[in-house]
């Protein structure tokens, strides 16, 4: 969908004249290698991650697939929280989206993890 994707997995450095890109051949053209920054949509139930409640919907969730760090949650265009995650190592590529949750000893719904289709890691909260 269009609002899934890499973000500047490979940049070109450098500038080139319209009339030269036939004349280019790829070891011509060095390239910054980023972090793989990814967002993907995801529905969530109601729950709270990080002390934040989360209301039932949609949400696009904003990761590095290149090791920890920080996602960013963000609903309509505006961003709810960002929280700290680890990536867990899958046995194989997941067969498609899970979001995981547990009860916290309040009875509160607390966002965990969640797996996207198709990659082989879970981003892990808390």
């Amino acid at each position: 969908a269009g609002d899934e994707g890499a973000v500047g997995a490979e940049v070109a450095v450098g500038e080139v004249a319209a009339d030269d890109l036939s004349e280019i051949h790829e070891s011509r053209v060095p390239t910054v290698q980023l972090p793989r920054a990814q967002y993907k949509r995801v529905h969530l139930s109601d729950s709270v991650i990080n002390g934040t409640v989360l209301k039932k919907g949609d949400y696009r969730v904003e990761f590095s697939t290149s090791g920890a760090g920080e996602a960013t949650i963000s609903r309509n265009g505006k961003v709810i929280l960002k929280v700290p995650y680890t990536l867990e190592t899958l046995p194989e590529k997941a067969e498609r989206k899970g979001t995981y949750y547990r009860v916290n000893s309040e009875g509160v719904r607390e966002l965990t993890r969640i797996v996207f289709d198709g990659y082989s890691v879970a981003i892990v909260f808390g």
